[in-house]
């Protein structure tokens, strides 16, 4: 979850901005319209931004971490919201139409209500 994209509204829900990917995986969680609004007023605006879901926490277990091999934050990677610049709005919408009109298991996105 990198390009700044979750947010811990409280100790038992989050919201992820999810952004223009090649996929559209789970996208029956989304949210539109009003709370759309609401919950996306918590992101800085993101080129591609499509969906946000809204988890509630009912559970959260973790690992020991004893075999987990360490890793170093080196920067932020960029390429997305490079080409989701580049490609702009109008082309972020045929995209979604052309690609992203359901989700993996089948079920309508309807991605493109939101920013009709």
């Amino acid at each position: 979850m990198g390009m700044d994209s979750l947010r811990v509204i409280s100790n038992r829900r989050l919201a992820w901005l999810n952004v223009t990917d090649s996929g559209n995986e789970s996208s029956t969680l989304h949210k539109y319209d009003t709370e759309w609004k609401s919950i996306f007023a918590l992101f800085n605006p993101l080129p591609g931004a499509r969906q946000i879901f809204d988890l509630s926490i009912k559970l959260a277990q973790t690992s020991c971490g004893m075999c987990i091999p360490y890793y170093e934050y080196t920067e932020d990677r960029e390429l997305l919201n490079d080409w989701a610049q580049k490609t702009g709005n109008e082309g972020l919408k045929k995209y979604w139409l052309e690609i992203n009109q359901l989700s993996i298991d089948g079920i309508p996105t309807n991605n493109t209500a939101k920013n009709s």
